[in-house]
């Protein structure tokens, strides 16, 4: 099967974009990826200093992990991580659709890692009880999330720069253990289904549910 043209990138320090092209096996540095008509997949690792070695060697591996997915066993269907098919030539949500400058790939629906994400867990997560010919889906039993939840989330996004102070630093970051991906891979991760319930306490609980707590 035919890979469709992909991209793979880093971010630079100066806010440019270092990027190299599956096809041509060619190298360029733009301001803006929205140049590129095509998959495009950030090149996601924990080191300080990326370089045009690493690009190539992710090309590479992303097309593996691809193969895998397309193989694998334990999905009820294949999933393929460049998948290209969905078009919508109407649409002009712009936000979710590349308006291409060729009108035949009009308003392909390019592959990111975010969005295949999105779409990994609406088409292929199920719940208990679910069978090949009827899946049930995890997304179709979430709650939408309401205005106060939602403030509350942002206030936890922000929570870091609550007490910043205005300068230039050189500065370390340090991921303990590469931990955000680490709770996506573990088998007891939950995900809330339910709107949450703003709730006041006059004594801090001994054992706290899961939620978000202003103390």
């Amino acid at each position: 099967m035919k890979i469709p043209n992909f991209i793979v990138w880093f971010k630079l320090p100066n806010g440019h974009f270092r990027t190299f092209e599956h096809e041509t096996q060619s190298f360029e540095t733009v301001e803006r990826l929205t140049k590129f008509e095509m998959n495009q997949f950030e090149y996601l690792t924990k080191k300080d200093k990326k370089t045009d070695d690493d690009l190539i060697e992710y090309s590479k591996e992303i097309i593996l992990d691809r193969s895998q997915l397309m193989s694998s066993k334990r999905l009820y269907r294949p999933f393929d991580y460049f998948d290209n098919n969905l078009k919508c030539g109407g649409n002009k949500n712009k936000q979710k659709f590349h308006k291409a400058e060729d009108e035949s790939n009009k308003y392909i629906f390019f592959r990111n890692h975010s969005n295949n994400v999105k779409t990994f867990i609406k088409r292929l997560v199920t719940l208990p009880g679910s069978t090949k010919e009827n899946p049930l889906q995890i997304n179709d039993v979430f709650e939408p999330i309401h205005i106060y939840e939602e403030e509350m989330f942002l206030k936890c996004y922000r929570g870091a720069l609550t007490f910043g102070q205005k300068g230039e630093y050189n500065c370390w970051t340090y991921d303990f253990k590469f931990c955000y991906p680490s709770i996506m891979a573990s088998k007891d991760y939950h995900i809330p289904l339910t709107k949450g319930i703003i709730k006041k306490f006059k004594v801090i609980p001994k054992c706290f549910k899961f939620g978000i707590y202003n103390i």
